[in-house]
């Protein structure tokens, strides 16, 4: 028998899971940590794995040279 699990409407940026990433002035993208896939942090999206943030997420920023 296969767990059902629930998925809410929230968004990457506060979630556990992701790591925070950003391109110079480019919106913030989220990486999961448990599926591997990138999403624009500040989405509303669908999601089984989001696990609520306890406290502000680091931003890494990048520059294109």
């Amino acid at each position: 028998m296969t767990k059902v699990t629930e998925q809410r409407k929230v968004k990457c940026k506060d979630c556990a899971n992701a790591v925070l990433m950003q391109w110079d002035k480019n919106p913030i993208i989220a990486q999961c940590g448990i599926r591997g896939g990138r999403e624009v942090a500040n989405t509303v999206r669908l999601c089984c794995d989001f696990k609520k943030v306890k406290s502000v997420k680091p931003i890494i920023h990048y520059t294109r040279n």
